[in-house]
């Protein structure tokens, strides 16, 4: 590579440096974000994480989106006369410096009819969309159990 093509690949990077800045600086944390391995012809998979909310303003969350699956709802386990019942969940809530905790038993991403086989080391890019319009991508790593808490 000689000096002019350096200076230029130098160039475009600093281009890029705003859109980089701009999306780090988001008041939505997404960590520990990972899908659990299910069989190859499953229908439906699971996806969980804490979303962190670093601003004093509470924060509603309403969809979600993944171009490998048809379709996510946001849902929530709960316990009913000492059955687990899931019901999906119009929005989360996040509140202000606060987080919610993403985790099997509880609020959990259902993402519906893959349309590939998710093996575990595989990388989903999940988006999520927020009342004010606003919006967030994460990746989820595919595991086969839930992370270690030193990891993601």
């Amino acid at each position: 590579m000689n000096i002019r093509s350096g200076i230029s690949c130098i160039h475009f990077l600093l281009c890029l440096l705003p859109g980089i800045v701009s999306s780090a600086d988001s008041t939505v944390v997404v960590r520990d974000a990972w899908i659990r391995e299910a069989p190859p012809n499953a229908a439906v998979l699971a996806g969980y994480m804490i979303m962190e909310n670093l601003s004093d303003e509470s924060l509603s969350l309403v969809s979600a989106s993944a171009a490998a699956f048809h379709e996510i709802m946001i849902h929530r386990t709960e316990q009913n006369d000492g059955m687990a019942q899931m019901t999906h969940q119009e929005q989360v809530i996040i509140p202000a410096n606060g987080k919610v905790l993403f985790v099997p038993g509880g609020y959990h991403l259902m993402l519906m009819n893959p349309k590939q086989s998710h093996n575990v080391g595989d990388q989903v890019t999940v988006s999520f969309i927020f009342e004010d319009k606003s919006e967030l991508s994460a990746i989820f790593k595919v595991r086969k159990n839930m992370p270690p808490k030193d990891q993601d």
